[in-house]
């Protein structure tokens, strides 16, 4: 007796979602996401996203502001970061909105030169 086993293309495509389901944010269609790692005051912040990853330190702040995110100027964003500038306002603002609402209450987030500065 030979056990003979039928799997359709619909079964293999809802196991295929699945897996790359877990590679994207939920609340954002685009796959975009940040992840944090932590050293004391400071770390860093990692965005992927656009077929693209990148590092930014960070040191967490004093008074209202929760924390500050060293980001590439214009001139080198390209080279730092391997997404092209037309993305970069796009980028460091889906970057503060979701810092934003991963580390505060109620905060917001201000373009302040070379930093993205994270508020309470």
């Amino acid at each position: 007796m030979s056990n003979h086993y039928f799997v359709s293309s619909l079964s293999i495509l809802g196991f295929i979602r699945s897996i790359f389901s877990g590679f994207r944010n939920p609340e954002d269609p685009s796959g975009q996401r940040v992840k944090y790692l932590s050293n004391g005051r400071s770390g860093q912040v990692l965005y992927e996203g656009r077929g693209a990853s990148f590092t930014m330190y960070y040191e967490f702040g004093g008074g209202n502001v929760v924390a500050s995110i060293s980001i590439p100027d214009a001139r080198h964003w390209e080279n730092e970061t391997g997404l092209s500038p037309a993305y970069r306002e796009e980028v460091l603002n889906f970057i503060g909105k979701q810092v934003v609402k991963d580390q505060t209450k109620q905060g917001s987030f201000q373009i302040e030169g070379n930093w993205l500065v994270i508020y309470e």
